[in-house]
């Protein structure tokens, strides 16, 4: 038999290498998944894990700097928008409705003028007047005392007339009067009958005279015959 040729053995040693240079490419690729050959106490192999997923959170916040960019860019061209605008020009202010002055309050008649007095003049007592003192009645009987709310006394141009008290309490009561002069200048003012009450009481009848001061008022000195009563004194006033 005759001697190998060299050139097998040559083929057989590039064959040798090529695989030594593949397996040494196969450790430096799958280095990272676990496979050890060298430098261990035996073979380890381990498969290579899968690849870590994407953070959800990262997603969200990449969707909301695109949703803030997209809000950015509208007021933007929103903000273009409005300054190419023309200008609007302002309303003019709605008309102020002016209400018609108030008439002048009405003058009110005169208090007890002095020259219509001292000519006794009874028609200057026509109108209404008003009691502003002595605004108690008291009862003869128990001595129970009531406040009067309102007492006046309206006449008609001939002195006739009637008068009208109503007591704290709502008593009213009502009853005719008559007014004249008398020949020393006083006027005398009185009622014509007891005064009926709607709470089935009833006021003894005054008798006043009454002098004119010099504020227009009328100091009157009332007393009751019918009870013995005397010197009550009271002022009017329109």
């Amino acid at each position: 038999m005759g001697a190998p040729r060299s050139g097998g053995w040559a083929a057989l040693g590039l064959w040798g290498a090529l695989a030594i240079l593949l397996v040494a490419l196969f450790l430096l690729a799958t280095r990272a998944c676990g496979l050890a050959l060298f430098g261990g106490d035996a073979l380890r192999l381990s498969h290579c894990p899968p690849p870590p997923l994407p953070d959800p959170r990262l997603a969200a916040i990449e969707q909301e700097r695109l949703r803030e960019r997209a809000l950015e860019e509208r007021i933007e061209r929103l903000r273009l928008d409005l300054v190419a605008a023309p200008s609007c020009p302002t309303p003019p202010p709605p008309p102020v409705e002016v209400a018609d002055p108030a008439p002048p309050p009405a003058e009110p008649p005169p208090d007890l003028a002095e020259e219509a007095w001292e000519e006794q003049e009874i028609g200057m007592l026509e109108g209404c007047w008003e009691r502003i003192s002595n605004m108690v009645i008291d009862d003869v009987d128990t001595g129970e005392t009531y406040d009067v709310r309102h007492w006046e006394m309206c006449f008609a141009a001939d002195g006739t007339g009637e008068q009208r008290l109503e007591f704290e309490n709502g008593a009213v009561c009502s009853g005719p009067i008559e007014a004249e002069f008398l020949p020393d200048g006083r006027l005398r003012i009185r009622d014509l009958q007891d005064v009926p009450c709607d709470d089935g009481r009833a006021i003894y009848a005054h008798i006043a005279e009454c002098t004119r001061m010099p504020d227009g008022t009328a100091e009157c000195i009332a007393r009751q015959p019918e009870i013995g009563r005397a010197g009550i004194p009271s002022t009017f006033r329109r």
